[in-house]
């Protein structure tokens, strides 16, 4: 026999995000199975997030709502109630509480995206694919949603050349029973931004000759992350060492990189 019991929540609601979704907890969903035998007592709980995908607070004050920048081009009617039946509360990332939680930074932001399974159990990092590349827009619109604008970061916190676009570095990484993959890293400024890095699976669909794939997931997460968080005049990508097992590839990919991403700018 299976039981539902909703538990309300009590004000100021967390802002709680799962699977590249992001939403304002106002209740749980707690659904218990009794699985009892002649043998013994036994239940199955599960605990669902009841979601708002909006801060109602945006509509009260149009001066303050424009203020917010891009969330001005976010209705602050938004549905309501919604039930994250394939998210268990031990699943969500807790980012603030609504009405209070104004900004996320950029190492935040991205802990948000949700990874691929490559390497899923094993020691390396997550590992980021399309799905999360499409996570990575999509969250732009779910934080303003819920009243959460992108903490800018100042161009001259990053290492630039003498152009003046950040750098970008690649180099390519090879833990065990793992196909080879790509680590994208935005180098450490000794006064300013302290680096952060992503990865990325090197070639598609086991073919040792596509690397399209790739060279697009970097372009599309890089002019997203520097437009969203910075003013910035561009980025410029290149292979971290000519030893690396697979220069050739990240040449190749950096060259397509730098050929598209500077649209963006």
């Amino acid at each position: 026999m299976i039981q539902t019991h909703l538990l309300k929540a009590e004000p100021p609601y967390q802002i709680i995000s799962a699977a590249g979704q992001v939403g304002i907890q106002v209740a749980t969903l707690i659904v218990t199975e009794d699985k009892s035998t002649e043998e013994g007592y036994q239940i199955d709980t599960h605990s669902h997030p009841v979601v708002n995908y909006g801060l109602k607070t945006l509509e009260e004050n149009e001066e303050e709502t424009h203020s917010l920048g891009f969330a001005e081009f976010v209705s602050p009617l938004q549905p309501e109630g919604a039930v994250w039946n394939k998210v268990e509360v031990s699943d969500v990332q807790v980012i603030g509480l609504a009405g209070i939680t104004h900004k996320i930074s950029l190492s935040n932001y991205c802990k948000l995206v949700p990874p691929s399974n490559i390497g899923h159990g094993k020691p390396v990092g997550p590992v980021w694919d399309k799905h999360s590349v499409d996570c990575v827009f999509g969250l732009r619109w779910g934080v303003s949603r819920v009243g959460i604008e992108l903490m800018t970061i100042k161009d001259d916190e990053f290492k630039k050349d003498e152009n003046g676009h950040i750098i970008v570095t690649l180099r390519s990484d090879c833990p065990a029973n793992v196909p080879p993959l790509v680590m994208v890293e935005i180098p450490p400024q000794k006064s300013g931004f302290n680096g952060m890095s992503f990865l990325f699976s090197l070639f598609g669909n086991d073919d040792t000759d596509d690397i399209s794939q790739c060279a697009a997931n970097i372009t599309q997460v890089l002019a997203a992350l520097f437009t969203f968080f910075t003013i910035c005049k561009g980025v410029v990508v290149s292979p971290m060492s000519k030893t690396d097992k697979y220069f050739k590839q990240l040449q190749q990919i950096a060259e397509m990189v730098n050929k598209e991403v500077m649209i963006y700018f």
